[in-house]
C-alpha cells in the first residue's frame, strides 16, 4: 500500500512540476522573449517572399565600406512591400564580406560576397510602441533566418532591453528614426557622392582615379586637403579613406 502511495505522489510532484514548467516558459515568451518566436519567423517568411527580386528595385544605394557588425561591404535598398495583404516600409542592408572582397570585386559579383541580409521593417502601430514599431530581421545568404548562439532565429524585437543587438544600436540614430543612413555625420552619401561633393571645388576626380595610395597614404592625402580648406567630419574622412585604399 505504502508503494503506491509513494508512486501516486511521485506521480502528482511530476504533474505539477510539468504545468509549473509550462506557465513558466509561457510568461518568459511573453516578457522576455520578444523576438525569434512562431509569429516572428512566419512574418520573416513572408517578408522574403515579398522581397523576391529587391536587387532590382530602384532605389538603392552604390556599394560602399561597412562597420561592424554588418560587413566589410554594404548596399542598402528602400521600398514599399505588402506582407499578409498589408503594406509595409521596408529598408534591405546587404552585407558583404570575403577575405578577397574589395570594393570593386563586390560591385561587379554582389552574389559572390553576399554573407548576409539584414532587414528592418516598420508594422503597425502598436507593435514595438518603445522603438518605433520596427521589426528586424536577419537572413542568412541562403535566404533562412540567421540565429543567435542561444538557437533563437534572429526575427522580430530583436534583442528588445539588451545592451547590445539591433535595436540598442539604432536607437542611437539622430531624430529617433533609427536609421543612420538619414545622418548627416554617418553616411548621408556613398562614396562616389562624397568625392564629388567634397573633392572637386580644387580639382577634377582623374587626379583621384590616377592615385593609389594605401590607408595611411590616403590618411595623410585627405588631412592636407582638410589643411588646404575641404570640409570633411570624421566620419566622412573614414568612408573616404576606406573607399578609395579599396580601388
Amino acid at each position: 500500500m505504502k508503494r503506491f502511495v509513494v508512486i501516486g505522489s511521485l506521480a502528482t510532484i511530476m504533474l505539477i512540476v510539468a504545468a509549473l514548467s509550462i506557465i513558466s516558459r509561457s510568461v518568459v515568451g511573453d516578457q522576455e522573449m520578444p523576438f525569434g518566436g512562431k509569429g516572428d519567423v512566419e512574418f520573416a517568411n513572408m517578408l522574403w517572399k515579398t522581397m523576391a527580386g529587391y536587387e532590382k528595385w530602384q532605389m538603392k544605394s552604390d556599394v560602399y565600406p561597412g562597420t561592424s557588425p554588418h560587413g566589410k561591404f554594404l548596399r542598402l535598398y528602400y521600398n514599399i512591400v505588402n506582407v499578409d495583404k498589408k503594406p509595409y516600409h521596408v529598408i534591405i542592408k546587404d552585407n558583404f564580406g570575403g577575405e578577397d572582397a574589395t570594393l570593386e570585386k563586390v560591385s561587379k559579383s554582389p552574389k559572390k560576397y553576399l554573407a548576409a541580409v539584414t532587414v528592418m521593417l516598420q508594422r503597425e502601430a502598436g507593435y514595438d510602441s518603445d522603438n518605433n514599431d520596427w521589426f528586424w530581421v536577419k537572413y542568412k545568404a541562403d535566404s533562412t533566418i540567421d540565429k543567435n548562439p542561444m538557437g533563437m532565429a534572429l526575427a522580430g524585437r530583436v534583442a528588445k532591453g539588451m545592451d547590445t543587438g539591433c535595436i540598442a544600436c539604432h536607437k542611437n540614430a539622430k531624430d529617433n528614426d533609427y536609421f543612420f543612413t538619414n545622418d548627416k555625420t554617418d553616411m548621408s552619401l556613398t562614396p562616389e557622392g562624397l568625392l564629388q561633393e567634397k573633392c572637386t571645388t580644387c580639382h577634377d576626380l582623374d587626379r583621384v582615379n590616377k592615385t593609389r595610395k594605401n590607408k595611411s597614404g590616403w590618411e595623410k592625402i585627405i588631412a592636407k586637403m582638410i589643411k588646404n580648406g575641404a570640409k570633411l567630419n570624421k566620419a566622412e574622412q573614414q568612408t573616404l579613406v576606406d573607399y578609395l585604399s579599396q580601388k
